[in-house]
């Protein structure tokens, strides 16, 4: 990502945590806590412990690398399986994936890690050149599959 691409991305990230925030205070007993992915030549934990969301800021990212969206993907479907392990009765997580460039690997393979574990909820934000490639239409298409709630 580079310039005005991840600046946009860092301010998307920054600008959705108020009404992140407003919304998780009309559910007291559900807590939300956040958790940052950095995928480019790899994928590396940018906040890698579960954060309580009133307590969680935006660590700007910055530009470089490739777009390793299937190790993301394949980092993130082993992040699920933890927490679900850790916390059966756990919520589905909310993936949010930002991205402003093309996949730049297998991404098959993580969506399908992913898929696996059918208890994650995903959403994507996406600017530039990423928008509507063919791996964002494979992660449409498995959203879509999952937007039954009491299916996960």
């Amino acid at each position: 990502m580079a310039g005005e691409r991840i600046a946009s991305l860092n301010w998307a990230a920054k600008a959705a945590l108020p009404a992140m925030r407003e919304t998780a205070a009309d559910y007291p007993d559900v807590a939300v806590t956040l958790r940052v992915l950095r995928y480019a030549d790899g994928a590396d934990w940018i906040v890698p412990h579960p954060t309580p969301l009133p307590a969680f800021a935006w660590v700007n990212l910055a530009a470089g690398g490739e777009t390793g969206l299937g190790a993301a993907l394949a980092t993130l479907a082993d992040a699920v399986a933890g927490t679900l392990a850790q916390e059966p009765a756990a919520l589905a997580p909310v993936l949010i994936l930002l991205s402003d460039g093309m996949p730049t690997d297998d991404w098959q393979a993580g969506l399908a890690a992913l898929d696996e574990r059918r208890r994650a909820l995903i959403t994507e934000v996406q600017t530039g050149l990423a928008r509507r490639n063919e791996a964002s239409k494979a992660i449409g298409a498995a959203k879509a599959a999952r937007d039954d709630p009491t299916d996960l």
